[in-house]
């Protein structure tokens, strides 16, 4: 079951790399910045003895070089000592074993990795495994050490193998290695990894921890760099505090989650923005009214972080417009259904329009006057103001 269930995820993992992406906004994000913007985080397994200069490689690897240049693959590969991931799948075929594509993906061909054993002890235990067939539990996922003795591809029988001589049977938790590192300037993660299965939370600092499924990262790339707005983001996380952690889902269940990585940040939110508001209205024909009939608000971040603007309206927040007139009059009205999501990076802006904000004339005044526009959010009693600007009405012609 347990192995049933981590192949449902990975396989989803591999079809999610084609998957539409969704963002409300997300404005010129950069790629990761050459400096350091947190400590590297890993765990290494230090080389085993006599595993030392053995290159840890997938099956995939070899096979994507030697569609680009066969003769050149071997000559490269031919002789020099590795280690393989794969999955042992009824894989015995004599005294041959035959290992899969690790993680089990699905492909237009079957790559496999196979070696001759001698050990008779050791062949038991792998023609016992290889009858437990797909009810087998993890265990059937281990690695090959050996040297490459010829690389195949039969286009008759669709297969791609790597064999192998003078093997040696490995726990894939002997060879895996992890790193990743977060940039905070532009929300990035960098990941590199080799045997683990990896997947991706965020919350709130105040939230548990794994409470939802992860995010699954591609587990076949040897280096992953993840943007969060196109990962977790996805235009449904508010300003706060949260962390990110980078977990080891080879269990397939919470209760065994091992958390390899994680980072604590802060998303600041409207307060980190520079706004700033101007309007457009009108006369109504015939009549002593002037109408405001569009309001622009342009955010602006000038911080070096990231910033996210959340207002939702009227379910979580209440915009309102204030008017100050010449002759001193204050008047308010309320924007209604207002939904503002958008993610600033450094030094951009965007902005935001809404249409005929007041049901009201704000003005009487047929000779023109000049009038103080004020835009407030309120939230949780909390009253906050975020623009201001001057605006003149001209004289009604």
């Amino acid at each position: 079951m347990k192995l049933a269930l981590a192949i449902v995820i990975l396989v989803a993992a591999v079809l999610a790399i084609s998957a539409p992406l969704i963002i409300f906004q997300r404005l010129g994000v950069e790629q990761p910045a050459q400096r350091i913007a947190s400590p590297v985080q890993g765990i290494s397994t230090p080389a085993q003895a006599g595993l030392e200069g053995f290159s840890k490689i997938h099956i995939h690897e070899l096979y994507n070089e030697y569609k680009e240049n066969p003769e050149a693959t071997v000559e490269k590969w031919k002789g020099k000592p590795v280690i393989i991931l794969g999955m042992i799948w009824g894989g015995l075929r004599g005294n041959v074993l035959y290992i899969y594509s690790f993680p089990y993906i699905v492909t237009p061909i079957e790559l496999s990795a196979s070696c001759p054993i001698e050990d008779r002890k050791l062949l038991s235990e792998l023609e016992s495994m290889g009858r437990k067939g797909r009810n087998a539990s993890l265990e059937l996922f281990v690695a090959l050490s050996g040297r490459i003795a010829a690389i195949e591809l039969s286009t008759q029988y669709n297969r791609f193998e790597v064999k192998l001589e003078g093997c040696r049977l490995l726990k894939v938790a002997e060879v895996r290695e992890f790193r990743a590192q977060f940039f905070k300037e532009n929300w990035s993660l960098v990941v590199q990894n080799y045997g683990y299965s990896l997947g991706l939370w965020i919350r709130r600092v105040d939230e548990p921890p794994f409470g939802g499924p992860p995010s699954i990262l591609n587990p076949l790339q040897r280096e992953a760099r993840i943007n969060l707005f196109d990962t977790v983001f996805s235009g449904f996380r508010r300003p706060g505090d949260y962390v990110l952690e980078v977990v080891n889902t080879g269990e397939s269940t919470n209760e065994n989650v091992i958390v390899l990585a994680n980072w604590t940040f802060r998303i600041p939110g409207l307060e980190a923005t520079e706004t700033s508001i101007s309007a457009e209205g009108l006369w109504l024909p015939n009549t002593d009214q002037y109408y405001l009939h569009k309001i622009h608000v342009k955010f602006r971040n000038p911080g070096s972080d990231p910033a996210i603007v959340y207002i939702r309206s009227p379910e979580e927040h209440v915009v309102e417009l204030a008017i100050i007139t010449s002759t001193g009059e204050r008047a308010r009205c309320t924007l209604s259904s207002t939904y503002i999501y958008i993610i600033l990076m450094k030094g951009e802006e965007k902005t935001f329009e809404t249409y005929a904000p007041c049901k009201e004339p704000i003005s009487r005044n047929i000779n023109g006057e000049e009038v103080e526009l004020t835009l407030i959010i309120k939230e949780g009693g909390r009253e906050m103001e975020i623009a201001r600007t001057k605006y003149t009405i001209p004289p009604r012609s």
